[in-house]
């Protein structure tokens, strides 16, 4: 990936860290990827920026992907303030972060759908955490779904800032716009 640095983690080197490495990509919010799928063209293609384009009085969420090529014992994400060109500022507070939870499907009605693991509900991340169910399988996608909720009086502008993603320890700044 291209767009993360991290206190522990070299971007350069493809985010490894300590031999161990982590894709981290974005996902659209109408995109429904499988967790035991690969996706190497979208990994390739797209970094970690969330980038979100919306309105006042609107919500616009996206999807931080994250791929480990080891087991992850655990994760979290904090959001921070954003801020505009104007000086502005877009409040952590405003933003919602959920762990989306996976279903294995077995069987089907219909003859040409997938079996595996479906994205289905999205659980706070604090509950996710909570429950300790914040670890991912080497080599599974996670997405941590990403919504930020505009208030009605929010002045209009571009604003740019970041959020930290904490993997075992290896912070991970993601850029937001």
């Amino acid at each position: 990936f291209t767009a993360c640095n991290g206190e522990q983690n070299d971007a350069q080197n493809g985010g490894e860290a300590a031999g161990n490495e982590v894709k981290l990509w974005y996902s659209y919010n109408t995109e429904n990827l499988m967790q035991d799928l690969e996706y190497p063209d979208l990994m390739q293609e797209r970094d970690s920026t969330l980038r979100m384009y919306g309105v006042r009085n609107d919500a616009e969420p996206i999807q931080l992907m994250i791929t480990p090529n080891y087991d992850v014992i655990s994760y979290n994400l904090k959001m921070n303030d954003l801020t505009s060109e104007n000086g502005d500022v877009f409040a952590a507070e405003d933003f919602e972060v959920f762990a989306v939870w996976y279903i294995e499907i077995t069987e089907s009605y219909n003859n040409d759908a997938y079996y595996g693991f479906w994205p289905d509900g999205l659980v706070p991340l604090e509950n996710y955490i909570a429950k300790r169910h914040n670890s991912i399988d080497a080599g599974q996608n996670q997405s941590i779904w990403v919504q930020a909720n505009i208030p009605a009086d929010q002045a209009p502008g571009f604003y740019t800032g970041s959020a930290q993603l904490d993997i075992d320890g290896v912070k991970y700044d993601i850029p937001v716009e």
